[in-house]
């Protein structure tokens, strides 16, 4: 039987969730995403043809469903979306792939724009738009397009092809089709034919196939084993297409980490057990490259009265990833009701003591200082430590404190992040850490607070308005999540020790994509360096011998995780999770994901030689950290928690500004370097061993009144250079700095006359100076990386090489050589990693332009040519002695993985 859904699917009592389960159990996946139509695809152009008054709807911003079917089916999108062109829009045609719904079509109009949740379940008063979305009423089109799908939705007579997508080459199956006939009539095929590459040679054939009504016949078409690489296959009935999907086949001397790649759920239940549904998902996404699985376990699903423990979910999910032959981690977020991350969190019976927004409004979570709640939530963790803490089919538990980095979290989806928690029990904890640990008296409170408060007593939670104040108060709230979670991973030791991760908590990192991942590979490649330290000076979220992480994005496809899945292999995550692909998944991206990371995962790059501090956003885009992250000479972002012998780089680029301000989900700001001195005498002795230190005016300028810039004049010997005026100047450069003009915003530095002078304007005042010490050097400059500066014009989103650039200029001038890529400095991550014998060249471009370059990687091996595992795309290869040159276009926003010899 096909369906065809005008509007949403159907979903239970007065609740309308964004990530709706029961769309689960029509093998359907579902998310909420606004979309602007900019035209039909190919597959809409042959279902719909002309659409009507189809002008009226270009350009008009819907609110609207992204839907797939389960993996083994094929969805196909019928509109082109104008922001991000990959996702699926609310309109699509699916054909059944699997055995439940073999020949069935789903179609579906949706849209979204029902009451809000958060009014249904009575969590906050918000406003109800109603919006249509593409069932607008003056739209004449919608009509044309219903007729059009429920003539598209007839069953038809299928083939399809069964096979497991990725695997290593020693561990292959057989490959089969499927011939089925869902009519009430005999169907006669007269010729199946299997296609690879070649579309005139037929892999498999076979003719003549009768199939009586509502048969289905299996036949095994191929049985030899597959060389390593992609493999298309295309399957032919009577010389139409029916099927196509490809089998990705990992070389077998790549990495045999058993929990390299996996999956996540977010799932809610409404029973103890795990659905048909939800089984045969997770089978699909096995056959698709996933090695482990994390398990989202509501708090409320397993305790649903106060003290009583229902373990029937668990050990459910436990026996069938067992009898699967699969890992799994137990993740618990305990998130806030119907917040959207899951359609089930923290109990209700919690919110006995709830949180209290700014204006008096009882929250939809607890307030995570209530006696109540804490020791409900601890004695539980306890329970469930205790029950699994041998099982052997359990790898890890991933279990959470609070809301995590959301610690009232609702309001966090609705993007208002200052309504955070004002009842009695949180303004209590947050006095006590005002006196204890920050050791502030009453005097000093009432100087932040700007007030004259008689007693501790009458101090409450700050407002965002009140700035100084706020900034103690996120810092309280980063600490808060850190003692509850301190406490979380001490009952998980005590009780499971083999099932606690190393880099706990272990949900990994919140977005792998960021260059701050780079943290983890540094910490994970100098752990033991760091060990003589006192670990409250080295501790960093997440940091352990082995880490990963997951991209944020959920309902993502294989283009939004694509720069998380580039950085799990630039920096050598230990795992990484796709999130929720039971929201949103298309198979052949998840086998596609999976074989890019199964192939490198485990592979090393080679100790990078330059090293930076500071900024990092996404959209710092003069950032000297964005530069760093895409020279040819590898480089290593660090953290202030970083402590080892800094002299294994050739240049060390310090902030050029000292501190950063909130993160947007109400985290703590900080310091980008430590405030403690003991750190700048180890800065000093790694310059003395051969360091080059880059310093700037507002890290080391004379008269700021920050700590660590003073220990960094007093220890480093600079307090007698000062900083002139800051005015427009322009820089005419020496051969050494690879000639050329500069122009810009700098400061003149005044220093003394053994001083070497490396750059001066047009008035030979000095903007840049070296200063020797001991084997190494202080290069102390007059300029910064913001826009008035002399790099001002630098966008990674839009400059094709950064050659240019004073960072690459300066790196010329101190002769440190491109060890293992060339490109010129072209404006993209990249690198070349080794594992064993294989040899690995990694390229990503967030650039809003293709850059096509001559690459040159340094290989261990002569070799021929090298393929892209992403595409299959072949590139041959000439070489001088050790480096091989190959020209290759880098696309927006599409990882290269090339690996050499395949």
């Amino acid at each position: 039987m096909s369906l065809l859904f005008l509007g949403d699917q159907p979903h239970i009592d007065s609740w309308y969730p964004i990530r709706n389960m029961q769309s689960f159990d029509m093998h359907c996946t579902r998310y909420q995403e606004p979309v602007i139509i900019k035209g039909l695809t190919e597959k809409g152009k042959e279902i719909f043809g002309e659409i009507p008054d189809l002008d009226q709807m270009l350009g008009k911003e819907c609110t609207a469903l992204r839907i797939t079917g389960f993996p083994e089916d094929v969805t196909h999108n019928l509109f082109v979306c104008a922001q991000n062109e990959w996702m699926h829009s609310s309109i699509v045609a699916i054909e059944r792939k699997g055995d439940r719904f073999a020949g069935a079509r789903l179609a579906q109009i949706g849209f979204s724009g029902g009451e809000p949740r958060e009014v249904a379940l009575g969590v906050y008063p918000m406003d109800w738009t109603y919006d249509p979305g593409l069932l607008t009423r003056e739209w004449a089109g919608i009509k044309h397009m219903l007729l059009k799908l429920c003539d598209w939705c007839e069953p038809q007579a299928d083939a399809q092809l069964h096979m497991v997508n990725v695997h290593k080459e020693n561990n292959y199956q057989d490959i089969s089709i499927s011939l089925i006939n869902p009519s009430t009539e005999t169907k006669r095929i007269d010729h199946c034919a299997l296609f690879n590459s070649n579309p005139t040679q037929a892999l498999f054939e076979s003719n003549d196939i009768e199939l009586k009504p509502g048969e289905r016949k299996t036949i095994t078409a191929l049985t030899d084993k597959r060389s390593p690489g992609l493999h298309n296959y295309s399957l032919q009935v009577d010389g139409t297409t029916t099927h196509q999907s490809t089998e990705h086949v990992v070389s077998q001397n790549a990495s045999e980490n058993p929990i390299g790649f996996g999956a996540s759920s977010h799932l809610g239940y409404r029973q103890n057990y795990q659905s048909a549904e939800q089984k045969h998902f997770i089978r699909e996404l096995k056959k698709r490259g996933c090695q482990y699985f994390r398990m989202n376990v509501p708090w409320e699903e397993i305790e649903p009265e106060p003290g009583v423990y229902d373990w029937g979910l668990t050990d459910d999910m436990l026996a069938f990833a067992e009898a699967e032959g699969l890992c799994l981690a137990f993740w618990m977020f305990a998130t806030t009701r119907g917040c959207g991350l899951g359609d089930a969190g923290v109990p209700a019976w919690t919110l006995k003591e709830p949180a209290i927004d700014r204006d008096g409004n009882p929250g939809n979570f607890p307030s995570i200082w209530s006696p109540f709640y804490r020791e409900h939530y601890f004695n539980m963790v306890e329970a469930f430590c205790k029950r699994y803490a041998e099982h052997p089919t359990l790898n890890r538990f991933i279990l959470d404190f609070g809301n995590s980095d959301f610690p009232y979290g609702y309001y966090y989806y609705v993007n208002d992040t200052t309504l955070f928690d004002y009842s009695p029990h949180e303004r209590k904890a947050f006095v006590l850490y005002l006196r204890e640990q920050r050791s502030l008296n009453l005097d000093e409170i009432n100087t932040i607070y700007e007030n004259n408060f008689k007693a501790f007593d009458d101090v409450p939670v700050p407002l965002v308005e009140q700035k100084e104040a706020w900034g103690y108060y996120l810092d309280f709230r980063t600490w808060s999540i850190g003692q509850g979670m301190d406490h979380v991973v001490s009952l998980i030791r005590k009780h499971a020790p083999k099932k606690c991760p190393p880099d706990v908590p272990g949900h990994g990192l919140g977005s792998i994509a960021d260059i701050s991942a780079n943290y983890y590979d540094v910490k994970r490649r100098h752990l033991n360096e760091e060990r003589k330290f006192q670990q409250h000076l080295t501790r960093l979220h997440n940091a352990a011998e082995t880490w990963g992480g997951e991209a944020w994005q959920v309902g993502g496809s294989y283009k939004e995780f694509d720069d998380a899945l580039f950085g799990s292999l630039r920096f050598n995550a230990s795992y990484n999770t796709v999130p929720g692909p039971d929201l949103n998944v298309y198979g052949e991206d998840l086998a596609r994901i999976a074989y890019i990371r199964r192939s490198i995962m485990g592979a090393e790059r080679r100790h990078p030689r330059i090293a930076y501090m500071g900024r990092n956003s996404w959209n710092d885009y003069h950032a000297f950290g964005q530069v760093a992250a895409r020279l040819d000479q590898s480089a290593d972002y660090l953290h202030k928690s970083h402590r080892f012998d800094f002299s294994c780089y050739d240049l060390f680029i310090m902030p050029t500004r000292d501190a950063h301000g909130q993160s947007g989900t109400g985290g703590g700001g900080a310091l980008h370097v430590p405030s403690d001195e003991p750190w700048y005498w180890l800065l000093r002795e790694s310059v003395e061993k051969g360091l080059n230190l880059l310093v700037f005016p507002e890290t080391c300028a004379i008269g700021q009144d920050k700590v660590q810039k003073t220990f960094l004049r007093q220890v480093c010997e600079i307090d007698d250079i000062a900083y002139g005026a800051s005015k427009q100047r322009t820089i005419t450069c020496p051969q050494a700095f690879g000639g050329g003009t500069l122009t810009g915003t700098c400061k003149q530095i005044i220093h003394q006359d053994n001083d070497e002078v490396l750059l001066t304007d047009e008035n030979g005042e000095a903007i840049l100076i070296k200063r020797p010490l001991g084997q190494g050097s202080l290069i102390i400059a007059g300029f910064d990386d913001f826009d008035n500066s002399i790099d001002g014009d630098f966008n990674y989103t839009q400059n094709m090489t950064m050659s240019e650039h004073s960072i690459c200029r300066l790196i010329h001038y101190l002769g440190i050589e491109a060890l293992d890529v060339r490109s010129e400095q072209s404006c993209v991550y990249k690198d070349k990693l080794q594992y064993k014998d294989l040899e690995f060249f990694i390229a990503y471009s967030h650039n809003t332009e293709a850059i096509q370059q001559k690459f040159s990687v340094r290989l261990d091996q002569a070799c021929e040519r090298a393929v892209d595992l992403a595409t299959g795309e072949a590139f041959a290869l000439s070489n001088d002695g050790d480096w091989h040159h190959f020209d290759m276009t880098v696309y927006p926003r599409k990882g290269r993985y090339l690996q050499f010899g395949i």
